[in-house]
Order: C-alpha cells, then structure tokens, then sequence
C-alpha cells in the first residue's frame, strides 16, 4: 500500500511491479478509484506508475495475474484493447482516404518509402499500381528525387542555353514534372529530416502527409521544423501540449498520451458508463460497451507557428 505524497513511492513502486499497488485516499479532495490488473513490459511498468502517481485517482494495480489482458509494449502500432485499430493505422485509414480518394484524377500520387515499410508499401503497390512508388536509397536520395522529379532534364536545357552566349547572366530554378499531385511519406526519422526539406524546396505547389511516424525519434518539438508542410493526422493541441515538457522523444510523449486515454476509457467501463462525444486527449470519441472506439484524428500542417515558439 502506498500513497502519492510519499517521496519513495516511485520507486518502491518500480521495485515491486509484480505485486500489487494502491494509493490511499486523499482526504482532502474526492478521488476517481481505478483498478488494474493487466501484463506488460517492465518499460510500460515504469511509465504507467508514473502517470498514475501524478494523477488525482486511488489506484491499484496487479502487474502479476498472468492470466490477465496483455498490454503491448509498443502502445502506437498494436491495437490496444477498446479501440478498433491500433494508433498509428487508423492515422493510415484516414491518411489512404485523404490521399487516393480525395484527388484529381488527372495526377499522380507519389510515395516515398524507406527499405523498412516495404511490407507495408507492397499493399499499396497492388492496390495503386498507376501511382508513382519511390524506394528511397539514404545515400543516393538527391540523385533519386532529382531524377524523379525530372530536374535533370531542366538543368541540361539550362546549360545548353547558357552555352550558347556565355556572356548572358541568366538565373534559372529548375522546371519540374507538373503531374504529381501529393506525396505520402512512409519513412523514418533519419531519412524524414534529410529528404523533406528537398521535396519543399522543389515544389509548394504539391501537398505533402505522413503519419506521425515521421518525427517519432525527434528529440525536441523544435526539430519538427524540418517538417513544415507536411499534413499530418494529429491535433494542433496535442503537439503544443507536448511542447510544454522537455521530452525524452515524441514517441515516447505520444505513447503517455494514448496511456492516458486508455486509462480514462477504463473509468468510464469500469462504472457501467456509455457516453457520446467523450473528449480523449488524441481526440473526441463515442464510447459504447457493444462497440469498438474508432479514432478520427483531425489533419494538421504542420508550420513554424506551432512549435517554434515552444521549448
């Protein structure tokens, strides 16, 4: 038995994660009651005693009963239970929406993939085979965006012009092919910092979009910079509330974000609640006890305004 005001309970807390903890009632303020009993890794351990301590509920949990529902390590790419999908692939489901359904049928879509996603891009390959699918080599990539966006060919025109009077002083931005209409990222972080840039240097004209993926190994909000442009499905909020810590990284800030919402989804079950238009900290949902919660992120541009200004 602990409480939140004792300075060892954390980590007592992290010491005895295989027995059961609980907080004792405040009494001073009406606390929320919240009992757990799941499995998961001794990473998630630390972090869900964290945010239980910092929060005003009594809690108890049994990390032990291995009979219980496993909670995955990975919160962001497994569907967590109450949810329809997991993260990250309901960001895909409205992402493939916006995309390859919301278009002009007279462009192309292009997407930009590293060695890492193919499993995932071959699925898209089969169902878009008109599209334009660009594996991106993390040490030929300016090669490979100038040929694809057929910048090559313009400089050449440019240098055969300027030979023929040397004297002339003539300024030249490469002219690039007009039928691309949106590029979808599906890349790391490493390649993600490097590579956008170039895209946005190229065109403003195209829309750029990526999954939250793209930034997950960022370290500070400000590093988003090397992102501005590219829509992504995530809530101003929620990156300006991150702002407001020093953070380990965005995944890592993401993962607490979905921890805090599976937590207040289990509240809600836990005393018999069906409620509509229940606001979440990823977003607004309706929870029912028949049905799974399916997310619907909103679709945010990222530009300096958001987190320049931040930590």
């Amino acid at each position: 038995m602990y409480t939140k005001n004792n300075p060892v309970v954390l980590l007592l807390s992290l010491l005895l994660f295989n027995s059961s903890c609980s907080t004792l009632q405040d009494q001073n303020s009406l606390k929320q009651q919240l009992d757990l009993d799941f499995q998961t890794s001794q990473e998630k351990k630390e972090m869900i005693i964290e945010y239980l301590l910092n929060e005003n509920i009594d809690f108890s949990i049994d990390f032990g009963n291995m009979s219980s529902y496993y909670l995955s390590d990975n919160f962001l790419e497994t569907k967590m239970k109450y949810f329809c999908n997991s993260y990250i692939d309901d960001q895909k489901k409205i992402l493939e929406s916006t995309i390859f359904k919301l278009r002009d049928d007279g462009k192309k879509i292009l997407v930009v993939y590293s060695k890492e996603f193919e499993n995932i891009v071959s699925d898209y390959i089969k169902m878009y085979p008109k599209e334009i699918f660009l594996l991106i080599d993390d040490q030929d990539y300016e090669l490979q965006i100038d040929e694809i966006f057929d910048v090559r060919s313009s400089n050449d025109r440019f240098s055969r012009i300027q030979n023929l009077d040397a004297s002339l002083d003539l300024a030249h931005s490469p002219r690039i092919r007009q039928d691309i209409e949106k590029v979808y990222f599906i890349i790391n972080y490493e390649i993600g910092k490097r590579i956008v840039p170039i895209f946005r240097n190229y065109s403003i004209k195209i829309n750029f979009y990526s999954t939250t993926e793209i930034f997950h190994e960022a370290t500070n909000i400000r590093e988003l910079i090397d992102f501005e442009g590219i829509t992504v499905p995530i809530s101003q909020n929620i990156i300006e509330e991150i702002s407001k810590n020093n953070i380990r990284n965005m995944k890592y800030e993401l993962e607490k974000i979905i921890l805090m919402d599976f937590f207040k989804i289990e509240k809600i079950y836990q005393n018999n609640l069906s409620k509509r238009n229940v606001e979440l900290s990823s977003g607004v949902f309706n929870i029912s006890r028949n049905a799974c919660i399916a997310r619907d992120f909103p679709l945010t541009k990222l530009n300096s305004d958001i987190f320049m200004n931040q930590i």
